[in-house]
């Protein structure tokens, strides 16, 4: 069983250790650790096995993160997950998210990401030290989503509660 919720401070070496772990810049967690969602595995103590973050521009985010422990990766789990952050981004009063991710990845384009050309971001988000690290990495396709579109139909859908400490609980867990 998992809960889905906001970040908060005493959360950052968790996911300061799934970030490392994956390879995936770490700055700026400790500052902004209410821009992150958590992934936590229900137990006794709980465990948090992913978590996902954006950089907020206005109405405008970066998704800068995506990480969920391999061992606890199903595709029930990770959707929800990545679909619960977006609809908190929403909340948040985000419209536009952006992402650079190398390759080709169906996922993003399956939720409602489509490719966008740099001249197509918007001036904060083109100023982002991670995007501008990200494209120097190499192949990377910058997307983005719409979310009153790909969320449209959403009220009354469980979303991620802003409170540290509550959350949503479902089942999943397990390996591929």
């Amino acid at each position: 069983m998992f809960v889905i919720r906001t970040a908060g401070s005493g959360d950052v070496p968790a996911i300061l250790r799934l970030l490392q772990g994956a390879g995936v810049r770490q700055d700026g967690v400790d500052k902004h650790p209410e821009h992150f969602w958590v992934l936590e595995e229900i137990g006794d103590p709980p465990r948090i096995a992913g978590t996902l973050g954006m950089e907020i521009y206005g109405r405008a985010g970066l998704l800068r993160s995506f990480v969920v422990e391999r061992e606890r990766w199903n595709p029930q789990v990770g959707v929800k997950f990545f679909l619960l952050a977006l609809s908190a981004a929403r909340e948040r009063g985000i419209d536009e998210l952006y992402l650079a991710a190398p390759g080709f990845l169906p996922l993003f384009e399956a939720i409602g990401f489509s490719e966008v050309d740099d001249a197509e971001l918007p001036e904060p988000i083109r100023g982002s030290e991670h995007l501008r690290e990200a494209a120097g990495s190499g192949e990377t396709r910058l997307m983005r989503c719409r979310l009153s579109q790909v969320l449209a139909g959403d009220e009354g859908a469980t979303s991620v509660p802003r409170e540290h400490g509550n959350g949503d609980e479902f089942p999943g867990g397990g390996g591929p």
